[in-house]
């Protein structure tokens, strides 16, 4: 489903593009406003939605390396024969209705404001476990292309946003080995808002032991907590009604387990989570593969299952301890995904994702460390 928030005048007119003819992509009615108001822009009154069926195809995208990039979003898409009403959103009425040269410079003046020469949009899409997955994006180019016989019009969507997780946090964390680990997670916690306790009653070894240097990718709160406890062998479990988070050691009598739901897991012949396929390389220490549209964020940790026994995983580090199936010992790789792409249309509904098993290495291109290391031992 795309959604385009179409403005006209003091109002919005939300314009809602469905597949009728493909299965997987009706919606009910209750189904549409809920999106609707979900992905709506801020502070805007809506009119009552159009509802159109359309062919079309969609494609969203985010990369996350290098990291200047993580910064943008792209959208691309096809719709055949567009409803009226979208095609007049995009019409460049300032433009064409001009009759002199001083007409067209004071009109082109206009074109950055955000009031009136952008269109809002939404692309959402059923995932593979039955959830709503939504992306919003601005529609900046939507220019049409007519078919050689004059049956068919197409336009082509191009879209982008501001979505960069970094810029979405607001507290910054660097753990030492050299102080007490319990305190500086007690110093970090007391500086959220509003401020959480950290409670170490469970974890008797968290002021003896040296923190583990390690450097984590942007993510978030929640996420912290539960990386850096599993780096330095404890389990936070947080309690937003409390706010306090109690801290296990690992393996102790009685500890709950890692609260790891979230994390979406992945196997390539069925023996865990989602499946994929496709898998490749990229980098050395860079994983691509194919799998059913979920809810991906970049930097997002995800884990992957070695059950084909792939040599390919070699190379990769693993979790410390395998999983039992199959009558087979699987191991397991994590990773964190730095680049994803959403593809929906009649033929085909995925998602592309790259996810690194070493987030410093991933960052650099390693074929550029080999090639100077050549050169630099090299007697010249």
């Amino acid at each position: 489903m795309l959604i385009f928030y179409v403005k006209n005048k003091s109002s919005i007119i939300p314009v809602v593009i469905i597949d009728a003819l493909s299965s997987d992509d009706r919606f009910d009615k209750t189904e549409i406003i809920a999106e609707v108001r979900k992905n709506a822009p801020d502070k805007t009154a809506l009119s009552d939605y159009q509802i159109f069926s359309c062919e079309y195809t969609a494609q969203f995208e985010h990369v996350g390396v290098p990291m200047g990039q993580s910064i943008k979003t792209k959208f691309s898409g096809t719709l055949k024969s567009p409803p009226a009403s979208l095609v007049k959103a995009f019409s460049p009425q300032f433009l064409t209705s001009q009759a002199s040269l001083s007409d067209l410079t004071n009109s082109l003046s206009k074109i950055p404001n955000a009031q009136t020469s952008i269109v809002y949009s939404a692309f959402v899409v059923k995932g593979a476990s039955g959830n709503m997955i939504s992306r919003k994006f601005i529609t900046y180019s939507a220019p049409l292309y007519p078919d050689p016989y004059g049956t068919t019009t197409t336009m082509i969507i191009s879209g982008s946003m501001i979505d960069d997780i970094m810029i979405k946090q607001t507290s910054f964390c660097q753990i030492d080995k050299e102080s007490s680990l319990k305190s500086q997670l007690e110093t970090y916690l007391s500086e959220q808002e509003p401020p959480w306790k950290g409670n170490f009653d469970n974890a008797p070894n968290s002021d003896d032991a040296p923190a583990t240097e390690i450097l984590l990718q942007p993510m978030t709160f929640f996420s912290f907590l539960r990386e850096i406890s599993e780096q330095n062998k404890m389990i936070a479990i947080p309690d937003p009604e409390k706010m306090q988070v109690e801290f296990w050691g690992q393996g102790q009598e009685n500890a709950p387990k890692s609260q790891d739901s979230e994390i979406e897991k992945f196997s390539f012949l069925g023996s865990a989570g989602n499946m994929a396929w496709g898998l490749g390389v990229e980098n050395y220490v860079n994983i691509k593969f194919k799998t059913a549209i979920f809810d991906c964020k970049l930097f997002k940790k995800i884990v992957l299952y070695n059950d084909i026994q792939s040599s390919f995983f070699e190379g990769l580090i693993s979790s410390p301890s395998p999983v039992t199936t199959f009558k087979e010992d699987v191991k397991t790789y994590d990773a964190w995904i730095i680049r994803y792409v959403i593809k929906w249309s009649r033929l085909e509904s995925i998602c592309q994702v790259t996810a690194s098993n070493n987030w410093l290495m991933g960052i650099f291109r390693i074929d550029q460390f080999l090639e100077s290391a050549i050169y630099q031992a090299a007697d010249l």
